[in-house]
């Protein structure tokens, strides 16, 4: 009968064992799969041709990429310089009232360092509305100001340039009509 009993409990204890293997396997597997998308999400973000910074709900980074850093003149990590330098551009309040609301803030142009920059606040919300961070986007965009500034003025320039001669032209026609009505 002890002998039974031991070699069920054996048998217990064999089961046991190959089901915490079968856990620790699984456990490895999906370690290694969050490492994996970890890995691609970081990746993904330091690619991005804008700056990137993804904040907790305290202000902590949790993400950011080094374009974020070089257009915010980042001179540290963390939260402290995040909302440094929201403050040294003017939008620290407008960030935090976005913030709190859970609305999108979309600041079109802002000057920083040179630079004139869109900035994009919006909120990190889960299911049921829940917020857990924040994301900030900032794209230079000092390069198509000018662009679009050279465009202007050479279409001012252009029009100007061909509305003289058009005017001459214009002139010549009117005293042609004045001479042909004359000698009619």
């Amino acid at each position: 009968f002890v002998l039974s009993d031991v070699s069920e409990l054996q048998k217990a204890y064999s089961k046991l064992a190959e089901e915490e293997k079968k856990v620790e396997r699984k456990v490895i597997e999906r370690t290694e799969q969050l490492y994996e998308e970890h890995t691609k999400l970081v990746a993904s973000i330091s690619g991005l041709p804008i700056g990137f910074i993804m904040l907790d709900d305290e202000m902590h980074v949790l993400e950011q990429n080094s374009i974020a850093k070089s257009l915010l003149g980042a001179r540290s990590e963390g939260r402290w310089y995040v909302k440094e330098a929201l403050e040294h551009l003017g939008i620290k309040e407008s960030f935090l009232e976005s913030s709190k609301s859970g609305q999108i803030l979309d600041i079109p142009e802002l000057k920083a360092n040179g630079k004139l920059l869109h900035v994009i606040f919006s909120p990190i919300l889960a299911d049921h509305n829940k917020k857990l961070g924040n994301v900030i986007l900032i794209e230079d965009i000092t390069a198509q100001k000018i662009a679009e500034k050279e465009r202007s003025e050479f279409i001012v320039t252009a029009s100007h340039e061909i509305r003289t001669p058009l005017s001459i032209i214009q002139g010549y026609l009117s005293n042609t009509l004045e001479m042909k009505d004359e000698v009619s």
